[in-house]
């Protein structure tokens, strides 16, 4: 995983406590990108690290979302292969994005009061970056892979 200026797995269990979702939609996976995952020089092996996940949303609740493309990140190690539509559970993010926090019927977060503060995104980019810089450099390195 990759977060700049904190330790990845300390930023993992930060991330899982957080313990709530913002938004649910139905949606399918249409595109995913992974980051550059981190190096380390002790030979340390990264499990999951911060990828781009472009969903086609079809319905969304509580609240209104759009439908059509909604890129949300996620910590993942490989890339999902499903096709078919299914339930994602989103937690709004300080980059102004969601992380994406549960799936499926077995995700079973409560709602987030509204007063709750957006978690920590799964990635940041460094002073005078950006989250699409990030997405290309993954890109560049890796390819793209729709779904």
């Amino acid at each position: 995983m990759l977060a700049l200026g904190l330790n990845a797995q300390a930023h993992a269990r930060e991330t899982e406590a957080e313990g709530c979702f913002d938004l649910e939609v139905t949606a399918r996976i249409v595109d995913q990108v992974p980051t550059v995952p981190p190096e380390f020089d002790d030979g340390s092996i990264v499990m999951r690290w911060p990828w781009f996940m472009d969903l086609d949303v079809r319905s969304g609740r509580p609240g209104s979302v759009a439908k059509g493309k909604l890129t949300v990140l996620t910590l993942q190690h490989t890339y999902w292969t499903t096709k078919r539509y299914r339930r994602w559970l989103l937690r709004r993010n300080d980059q102004g994005t969601f992380n994406l926090v549960g799936s499926g019927n077995e995700a079973r977060l409560p709602r987030c009061p509204a007063d709750t503060a957006p978690a920590s995104a799964h990635i940041r980019p460094a002073e005078g970056g950006s989250l699409e810089s990030l997405r290309r450099e993954g890109e560049e390195r890796f390819g793209r892979r729709p779904n």
